[in-house]
């Protein structure tokens, strides 16, 4: 008998952080805590405690607390930039929290482990086929960004099987008549496909990719969300994506960052836990 869903409230979340001493990072859901977790057993080996608010909404409402858990400790917030992906600024209300580069950290994970992982995982027929699914998704999501960028009724939070039909990846017709749905401008789908998909909702890619995956014939490598995602953290050999997470973790560790190099933009990994761990990997 599977356990009953269990939620903490914004009083239990602040209650139970401001008991421990330790560096905390508010996440909003199981997977965000997953994924950064991973980083850490990996690659910072720090005792921290990394909190899911359950969601977004959550999550806002105990940075509005702030003040109440990091009396003794640090305390950094990350969260999906989700629909405000398709506006111009975050609130200044948010400024100080973490938010995503695309719609969400499926969509970041995705943009820096493209090259090095999804297109030595995927052959280039699957490449194809994975590219042609998101193509008529963001089709579809078109028509709910529209919805939201007119301050209509919009959804996101389903699972790709309610858009496609999980056997011939047609679209649902019912699905699209209960929505009322209009075909978008070529620009604003565009917009949501350019940059690796960044403005399409990232479970969505994650679900095309599992998709693919456990459509190949018994004997071949299949991979769920959970698999995809501990490739991407643990097997990636991109830079960038390491520091991308190296700047959440200096902010709850407080490292400082070194001085840019006169030569350069872009402070790359300094003698810190990063380089540690990388040369531990090499000599491992």
């Amino acid at each position: 008998m599977p356990k009953p869903k269990f939620n903490m409230t914004i009083d239990e979340i602040v209650s139970t952080i401001k008991r421990s001493d330790r560096p905390t990072l508010f996440v909003e859901g199981s997977d965000d805590e997953r994924i950064f977790s991973d980083f850490n057993n990996k690659f910072v080996k720090k005792k921290i405690n990394i909190q899911q608010c359950y969601g977004r909404t959550q999550l806002l409402e105990v940075f509005k607390r702030k003040n109440e858990v990091n009396i003794n400790k640090n305390v950094v917030f990350f969260a999906d930039r989700d629909m405000w992906v398709f506006d111009d600024n975050i609130p200044q209300d948010y400024a100080s929290i973490f938010f995503t580069e695309g719609y969400s950290i499926e969509n970041d994970l995705y943009r820096y482990s493209k090259a090095s992982i999804i297109e030595t995982l995927l052959t280039p027929q699957e490449m194809v086929k994975f590219n042609l699914i998101m193509g008529k998704v963001a089709k579809w999501f078109a028509h709910e960004a529209n919805n939201y960028k007119e301050d209509k009724e919009f959804i996101s939070d389903l699972h790709i099987n309610t858009v496609l039909c999980e056997r011939t990846d047609n679209f649902n017709d019912e699905f699209l008549r209960k929505r009322n749905f209009v075909e978008q401008s070529e620009e604003l789908v565009l917009s949501i496909i350019q940059d690796d998909y960044s403005k399409l909702r990232g479970k969505f890619i994650i679900d095309g990719l599992v998709r693919i995956f456990h459509r190949r014939p018994t004997g071949n490598p299949k991979y769920n969300d959970v698999q995809l995602f501990n490739i991407f953290i643990c097997l990636n050999e991109n830079e960038e994506i390491r520091i991308y997470f190296k700047n959440v973790f200096d902010a709850l560790l407080n490292t400082p960052h070194p001085p840019k190099r006169a030569d350069s933009t872009e402070v790359l990994i300094d003698n810190g836990y990063l380089e540690s761990a990388a040369a531990s990997d090499i000599a491992g």
